[in-house]
């Protein structure tokens, strides 16, 4: 995140907007299905979650590739 708040400005407004509430949930995504993993509840998922996760995940996959792209094709100091 810190790293990001330094090139933010330069960065092309589709990925611009929202930058920390989108990454944020990036985190948090992550974080939650790592700490389900590690320990186990034994509570089956919600198909309605799975679901959820799966259009959240589209939707961040996109902006991360959009950063990485933009990236590659800038160099910023």
């Amino acid at each position: 995140m810190k790293e990001l708040q330094l090139i933010k400005s330069h960065l092309p407004s589709e990925v611009k907007d929202n930058t920390e509430s989108t990454l944020k949930g990036i985190f948090d995504l992550i974080r939650y299905q790592r700490n389900d993993a590690g320990h186990p509840t034994g509570i089956p998922v919600k198909k309605q979650l799975i679901y959820a996760n799966l259009q959240l995940f589209v939707m961040y996959c996109k902006f991360l590739y959009a950063i990485v792209a933009w990236l590659n094709k800038n160099s910023i100091n």
